[in-house]
Protein backbone atom coordinates (compact mmCIF):
# COMPACT_ATOMS: atom_id res chain seq x y z
CA UNK A 1 0.00 0.00 0.00
CA UNK A 2 1.46 3.00 -1.43
CA UNK A 3 0.86 6.71 -0.05
CA UNK A 4 -1.20 6.88 -3.31
CA UNK A 5 -3.34 4.31 -1.87
CA UNK A 6 -3.75 6.45 1.57
CA UNK A 7 -7.81 8.24 1.42
CA UNK A 8 -8.52 6.10 -1.13
CA UNK A 9 -9.77 3.32 2.04
CA UNK A 10 -12.08 5.53 3.07
CA UNK A 11 -13.80 6.28 0.19
CA UNK A 12 -13.55 2.65 -0.41
CA UNK A 13 -15.53 2.12 3.10
CA UNK A 14 -18.00 4.13 1.85
CA UNK A 15 -18.86 1.66 -1.15
CA UNK A 16 -18.77 -1.11 1.23
CA UNK A 17 -17.94 -2.62 4.30
CA UNK A 18 -16.56 -5.99 4.26
CA UNK A 19 -16.66 -8.63 6.47
CA UNK A 20 -13.16 -9.25 7.06
CA UNK A 21 -9.64 -7.62 5.93
CA UNK A 22 -6.18 -9.16 5.70
CA UNK A 23 -2.89 -7.99 5.88
CA UNK A 24 -0.27 -10.52 5.19
CA UNK A 25 2.99 -8.80 6.00
CA UNK A 26 4.86 -5.95 6.37
CA UNK A 27 8.09 -5.02 4.00
CA UNK A 28 10.35 -2.64 2.86
CA UNK A 29 8.69 -2.23 -0.66
CA UNK A 30 7.53 1.29 -0.12
CA UNK A 31 10.01 2.70 2.09
CA UNK A 32 10.44 5.39 -1.14
CA UNK A 33 7.23 6.58 -0.37
CA UNK A 34 6.45 6.22 2.98
CA UNK A 35 9.39 6.10 5.18
CA UNK A 36 9.66 3.17 7.63
CA UNK A 37 8.08 0.08 8.43
CA UNK A 38 5.88 1.69 10.52
CA UNK A 39 4.22 4.16 8.57
CA UNK A 40 3.78 0.75 5.98
CA UNK A 41 1.75 -1.01 9.22
CA UNK A 42 -0.35 2.36 9.77
CA UNK A 43 -1.33 2.59 6.23
CA UNK A 44 -2.37 -0.80 5.69
CA UNK A 45 -4.21 -0.98 8.92
CA UNK A 46 -6.20 1.98 7.69
CA UNK A 47 -8.15 -0.71 5.86
CA UNK A 48 -9.77 -1.46 8.94
CA UNK A 49 -12.18 1.79 9.00
CA UNK A 50 -13.78 -0.33 6.23
CA UNK A 51 -15.04 -2.90 8.28
CA UNK A 52 -18.51 -3.90 9.09
CA UNK A 53 -19.66 -3.53 12.42
CA UNK A 54 -19.01 -7.46 13.25
CA UNK A 55 -16.18 -7.29 10.68
CA UNK A 56 -12.54 -9.14 11.71
CA UNK A 57 -9.05 -8.68 10.64
CA UNK A 58 -6.47 -11.52 9.48
CA UNK A 59 -2.87 -10.47 9.92
CA UNK A 60 0.48 -11.75 10.25
CA UNK A 61 1.04 -12.71 13.69
CA UNK A 62 4.79 -12.96 13.24
CA UNK A 63 4.97 -9.26 12.56
CA UNK A 64 5.80 -7.42 15.57
CA UNK A 65 4.20 -4.04 14.01
CA UNK A 66 1.15 -5.07 13.28
CA UNK A 67 0.46 -6.94 16.94
CA UNK A 68 1.53 -3.81 18.62
CA UNK A 69 -0.51 -1.25 16.20
CA UNK A 70 -3.72 -3.76 16.72
CA UNK A 71 -3.35 -4.24 20.43
CA UNK A 72 -3.61 -0.38 20.97
CA UNK A 73 -6.64 -0.01 18.60
CA UNK A 74 -8.84 2.87 20.62
CA UNK A 75 -11.80 0.40 19.52
CA UNK A 76 -10.74 -3.27 19.55
CA UNK A 77 -11.82 -4.93 16.84
CA UNK A 78 -11.51 -8.93 16.38
CA UNK A 79 -8.74 -9.97 15.45
CA UNK A 80 -7.41 -13.81 13.60
CA UNK A 81 -3.80 -14.18 13.58
CA UNK A 82 -1.55 -16.77 11.06
CA UNK A 83 1.97 -17.30 10.64
CA UNK A 84 4.45 -19.74 11.29
CA UNK A 85 4.98 -19.40 15.35
CA UNK A 86 2.65 -21.64 17.45
CA UNK A 87 1.28 -18.23 19.18
CA UNK A 88 -1.10 -17.98 16.38
CA UNK A 89 -4.51 -18.47 16.01
CA UNK A 90 -3.56 -20.38 12.67
CA UNK A 91 0.16 -21.80 12.63
CA UNK A 92 2.07 -24.76 10.37
CA UNK A 93 3.27 -27.60 12.01
CA UNK A 94 5.75 -30.15 9.74
CA UNK A 95 6.79 -28.51 6.85
CA UNK A 96 8.33 -30.01 4.81
CA UNK A 97 10.06 -28.15 1.82
CA UNK A 98 10.04 -30.97 -0.92
CA UNK A 99 11.17 -30.28 -4.84
CA UNK A 100 7.54 -29.51 -6.35
CA UNK A 101 6.90 -27.64 -3.27
CA UNK A 102 6.08 -27.65 0.61
CA UNK A 103 3.81 -29.57 2.69
CA UNK A 104 2.68 -29.13 6.20
CA UNK A 105 0.19 -29.50 9.35
CA UNK A 106 -2.76 -26.61 10.10
CA UNK A 107 -4.79 -27.95 12.89
CA UNK A 108 -4.20 -31.61 12.32
CA UNK A 109 -5.18 -31.30 9.04
CA UNK A 110 -2.22 -32.22 6.26
CA UNK A 111 -1.96 -29.47 3.63
CA UNK A 112 0.54 -29.59 0.39
CA UNK A 113 0.78 -26.15 -1.82
CA UNK A 114 2.96 -26.81 -5.58
CA UNK A 115 4.82 -23.34 -4.68
CA UNK A 116 9.03 -23.55 -3.93
CA UNK A 117 9.67 -22.13 -0.90
CA UNK A 118 8.76 -22.30 2.88
CA UNK A 119 7.82 -18.60 3.45
CA UNK A 120 4.67 -19.19 1.16
CA UNK A 121 3.30 -21.65 3.65
CA UNK A 122 2.04 -17.84 5.48
CA UNK A 123 -0.15 -17.11 2.28
CA UNK A 124 -1.36 -20.80 2.30
CA UNK A 125 -2.10 -19.98 6.44
CA UNK A 126 -3.98 -17.17 5.50
CA UNK A 127 -6.09 -18.81 3.19
CA UNK A 128 -7.07 -21.76 5.08
CA UNK A 129 -8.11 -19.14 7.70
CA UNK A 130 -10.10 -17.14 5.13
CA UNK A 131 -12.08 -19.74 3.58
CA UNK A 132 -12.59 -21.79 6.69
CA UNK A 133 -14.57 -18.96 8.07
CA UNK A 134 -16.26 -18.86 4.36
CA UNK A 135 -17.75 -21.80 5.52
CA UNK A 136 -15.52 -24.08 3.43
CA UNK A 137 -14.59 -27.74 4.56
CA UNK A 138 -10.58 -29.32 5.00
CA UNK A 139 -11.19 -31.46 2.34
CA UNK A 140 -12.37 -28.28 -0.25
CA UNK A 141 -9.18 -26.01 1.03
CA UNK A 142 -6.79 -28.90 0.09
CA UNK A 143 -8.11 -28.92 -3.20
CA UNK A 144 -7.28 -25.49 -3.93
CA UNK A 145 -4.29 -25.26 -2.58
CA UNK A 146 -3.26 -28.20 -4.23
CA UNK A 147 -4.15 -26.93 -7.75
CA UNK A 148 -2.49 -23.35 -6.88
CA UNK A 149 -1.33 -21.78 -10.08
CA UNK A 150 1.11 -18.61 -9.19
CA UNK A 151 1.53 -16.10 -11.99
CA UNK A 152 4.70 -15.83 -13.77
CA UNK A 153 8.56 -14.87 -12.55
CA UNK A 154 7.33 -15.37 -9.16
CA UNK A 155 9.67 -18.74 -7.83
CA UNK A 156 9.27 -20.27 -11.22
CA UNK A 157 11.02 -23.09 -11.12
CA UNK A 158 12.09 -23.93 -14.58
CA UNK A 159 14.26 -26.82 -16.16
CA UNK A 160 16.20 -26.22 -19.87
CA UNK A 161 16.79 -28.40 -22.10
CA UNK A 162 20.65 -28.75 -20.99
CA UNK A 163 19.32 -29.94 -17.58
CA UNK A 164 19.62 -26.68 -15.59
CA UNK A 165 17.30 -25.47 -13.02
CA UNK A 166 16.72 -21.86 -12.91
CA UNK A 167 14.82 -20.94 -9.99
CA UNK A 168 12.78 -17.55 -11.63
CA UNK A 169 11.82 -14.94 -8.93
CA UNK A 170 12.48 -12.47 -11.37
CA UNK A 171 8.76 -10.13 -10.97
CA UNK A 172 10.20 -7.98 -8.00
CA UNK A 173 12.42 -8.06 -4.65
CA UNK A 174 12.93 -6.45 -1.40
CA UNK A 175 15.12 -7.06 1.18
CA UNK A 176 12.71 -9.90 2.99
CA UNK A 177 11.46 -11.81 0.09
CA UNK A 178 15.42 -11.75 -1.30
CA UNK A 179 16.25 -13.38 1.93
CA UNK A 180 13.51 -16.06 1.37
CA UNK A 181 14.12 -16.72 -1.69
CA UNK A 182 18.01 -17.42 -0.82
CA UNK A 183 16.84 -19.33 2.13
CA UNK A 184 14.70 -21.39 -0.22
CA UNK A 185 17.25 -22.09 -2.68
CA UNK A 186 19.44 -23.44 0.05
CA UNK A 187 16.88 -25.30 1.30
CA UNK A 188 16.84 -27.48 -2.47
CA UNK A 189 18.35 -30.54 -2.54
CA UNK A 190 20.26 -32.91 -5.22
CA UNK A 191 22.01 -30.28 -6.59
CA UNK A 192 25.67 -30.50 -7.40
CA UNK A 193 26.22 -26.45 -7.16
CA UNK A 194 23.93 -23.42 -5.95
CA UNK A 195 24.05 -20.12 -8.14
CA UNK A 196 22.43 -16.85 -6.78
CA UNK A 197 22.32 -13.74 -9.76
CA UNK A 198 20.67 -10.70 -7.83
CA UNK A 199 20.10 -7.60 -9.44
CA UNK A 200 18.98 -4.13 -7.93
CA UNK A 201 16.21 -3.78 -5.54
CA UNK A 202 14.54 -0.51 -6.31
CA UNK A 203 12.15 2.02 -4.59
CA UNK A 204 13.83 1.45 -1.01
CA UNK A 205 14.63 4.89 0.33
CA UNK A 206 17.76 6.62 1.68
CA UNK A 207 18.70 3.27 3.06
CA UNK A 208 19.26 1.25 0.01
CA UNK A 209 22.76 1.14 -0.04
CA UNK A 210 23.05 -0.60 3.37
CA UNK A 211 19.93 -2.82 2.48
CA UNK A 212 21.88 -4.17 -0.77
CA UNK A 213 24.68 -4.60 1.63
CA UNK A 214 22.88 -6.56 4.18
CA UNK A 215 22.12 -9.07 1.70
CA UNK A 216 25.75 -9.40 0.77
CA UNK A 217 26.51 -10.15 4.37
CA UNK A 218 23.46 -13.08 4.32
CA UNK A 219 24.70 -14.92 1.95
CA UNK A 220 27.04 -17.65 3.46
CA UNK A 221 29.86 -19.87 0.81
CA UNK A 222 28.83 -22.92 3.11
CA UNK A 223 25.58 -23.31 1.59
CA UNK A 224 26.29 -20.68 -2.21
CA UNK A 225 28.46 -21.74 -4.14
CA UNK A 226 28.63 -18.68 -6.67
CA UNK A 227 26.80 -15.15 -6.42
CA UNK A 228 26.65 -13.19 -9.23
CA UNK A 229 24.93 -9.31 -9.70
CA UNK A 230 23.38 -7.05 -12.22
CA UNK A 231 23.49 -3.42 -11.50
CA UNK A 232 24.89 -0.28 -9.57
CA UNK A 233 23.07 -1.40 -6.35
CA UNK A 234 23.44 -4.91 -6.60
CA UNK A 235 27.13 -4.32 -6.74
CA UNK A 236 27.02 -3.35 -3.06
CA UNK A 237 25.87 -7.02 -2.59
CA UNK A 238 28.66 -8.47 -4.31
CA UNK A 239 31.23 -6.26 -2.64
CA UNK A 240 30.01 -7.24 0.81
CA UNK A 241 29.72 -10.79 -0.23
CA UNK A 242 33.68 -10.66 -1.98
CA UNK A 243 34.84 -10.61 1.60
CA UNK A 244 33.76 -13.99 2.98
CA UNK A 245 33.75 -15.92 -0.29
CA UNK A 246 36.58 -17.75 -2.13
CA UNK A 247 38.23 -15.51 -4.50
CA UNK A 248 36.67 -15.83 -8.14
CA UNK A 249 33.53 -17.15 -6.43
CA UNK A 250 31.72 -13.26 -7.12
CA UNK A 251 30.88 -10.98 -9.78
CA UNK A 252 29.35 -7.71 -10.82
CA UNK A 253 28.40 -6.84 -13.57
CA UNK A 254 26.40 -3.82 -15.49
CA UNK A 255 25.79 -5.35 -18.84
CA UNK A 256 23.27 -8.22 -19.18
CA UNK A 257 24.99 -10.13 -22.02
CA UNK A 258 28.23 -10.37 -20.28
CA UNK A 259 26.59 -11.17 -16.99
CA UNK A 260 25.00 -14.56 -19.04
CA UNK A 261 28.03 -15.46 -20.75
CA UNK A 262 29.82 -15.07 -16.75
CA UNK A 263 26.98 -17.96 -15.55
CA UNK A 264 27.39 -19.64 -18.92
CA UNK A 265 31.14 -20.46 -18.12
CA UNK A 266 30.83 -21.83 -14.44
CA UNK A 267 27.26 -23.50 -14.65
CA UNK A 268 27.05 -27.29 -15.13
CA UNK A 269 23.60 -29.23 -15.74
CA UNK A 270 23.56 -30.62 -12.60
CA UNK A 271 23.25 -26.66 -10.85
CA UNK A 272 20.15 -25.07 -9.80
CA UNK A 273 19.96 -20.83 -10.15
CA UNK A 274 17.98 -18.21 -8.35
CA UNK A 275 17.43 -15.03 -10.19
CA UNK A 276 15.66 -12.10 -8.61
CA UNK A 277 15.80 -8.31 -8.47
CA UNK A 278 12.97 -5.98 -8.82
CA UNK A 279 11.06 -5.63 -11.96
CA UNK A 280 12.88 -2.70 -13.61
CA UNK A 281 16.11 -4.84 -13.85
CA UNK A 282 14.05 -7.30 -16.75
CA UNK A 283 16.27 -10.05 -15.15
CA UNK A 284 13.40 -12.20 -17.20
CA UNK A 285 15.55 -11.68 -20.14
CA UNK A 286 18.80 -12.71 -18.40
CA UNK A 287 16.46 -16.17 -17.64
CA UNK A 288 15.81 -16.30 -21.19
CA UNK A 289 19.41 -16.35 -22.30
CA UNK A 290 20.44 -19.40 -19.91
CA UNK A 291 17.48 -21.32 -20.67
CA UNK A 292 18.73 -21.08 -24.68
CA UNK A 293 22.13 -21.10 -24.23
Amino acid sequence: MGMSERGQIGRLSEISQPDFVMITMIGLSHLSTLGSREAIASAKLEITEGLAKDGELYFNGDEPLLINKVDSFEKPIPHVRFGLSSTNDYYAEDIQVESDGVTFKCRSNQYHIPIIGKHNVINALAAIAITEKMGLQPAAIKAGLNNVIITGMRMEKIVSATGITIINDAWNASPVSMKAAIDTLIEMKGFSNKIVVLGDMLELGYHELEYHREIGRYLKSDNIDYVFTLGILANEIAQEAEKHFPSGKVKSYQNQKELIKAIQDVVYPTDVILVKGSRGMNLEKVVEGLINR
